[in-house]
């Protein structure tokens, strides 16, 4: 099981907005895009940027946080996270480029634990663009996991195979803040399953060191594998217990085999 955790929470910490790492690149407005980007063809070297604050046409491309020469604005240069170009933000702007670099790390991360069933990027994209054509329109968030969860689950049967894939895109759902209490009781239910194929009849929950009130109610409890499956004591429903600031609570006790 310590294995499991250490594949799915791993030890290094996702970067964010690696700017020092990629090459210089015309900058440009946010939300102005020009069609050279879009359509990734060569970039001219002459295209015309302009303040996120007031629109007005800028004399030069700015390197870092500058005031706009007409409305006295600071003007914020990012990189985009899905272009991978500089962008010109408001300090608004900035909030939400850092918030869209988080989403993008955590992705990847996602993806790097699942590749080892052949589940990555090209596959997630697939899964967007049928749920698209689907919708016709531009799927939310959860909208996309549970496809993919769906698309996923008719590939997979084996209960240690899903286990992880539950519990990583359970850990994903969190850090990009969307509700992920159903998709940790998928996990622990192919937990209990895979311990009861492999004939464990009696497991024990086990809290973390620094579990909330409501988890430790629960810690050391010894449980019959097939009333566990029945009660699905944990996760628990009441953990107050936030991995990430900001992001709604991740309980995170497991089982252990009783020998």
């Amino acid at each position: 099981m310590r294995n499991i955790f250490r594949i799915i929470f791993g030890s290094r910490k996702g970067r964010v907005c690696p700017d020092n790492e990629i090459d210089p690149v015309p900058v440009v407005s946010h939300g102005i895009i020009p069609s050279c980007i879009v359509n990734n063809e060569p970039i001219p070297k002459s295209i015309e940027h302009r303040c996120p604050h007031c629109n007005a046409p800028l004399p030069e491309i700015p390197q870092r946080k500058k005031k706009c020469p007409l409305c006295g604005n600071y003007i914020f240069v990012r990189t985009d996270p899905k272009t991978r170009q500089k962008v010109l933000l408001t300090e608004e702007g900035v909030k939400q480029n850092q918030i869209e670099w988080e989403k993008t790390t955590a992705r990847r991360e996602w993806l790097r634990q699942l590749l080892i069933f052949g589940i990555d990027e090209n596959y997630l994209e697939m899964t967007m663009q049928t749920l698209a054509n689907k919708m016709g329109k531009q799927p939310a968030e959860n909208d996309i996991i549970n496809e993919f969860i769906h698309i996923t689950e008719s590939r997979f049967t084996d209960p240690s195979k899903l286990l992880i894939i539950y519990y990583s895109t359970a850990r994903y759902m969190n850090e990009v803040g969307v509700d992920c209490f159903e998709m940790q009781q998928r996990g622990t239910r192919m937990e209990l399953l895979n311990y009861k194929r492999n004939g464990v009849m009696r497991v024990e929950i086990i809290s973390s060191n620094d579990c909330c009130d409501a988890c430790g109610k629960w810690c050391g409890k010894k449980i019959n594998v097939n009333r566990a499956l029945e009660l699905m004591p944990i996760p628990c429903k009441d953990c107050t217990n936030a991995v990430h600031a900001d992001k709604p609570p991740f309980c995170r006790c497991c089982y252990a085999p009783v020998i």
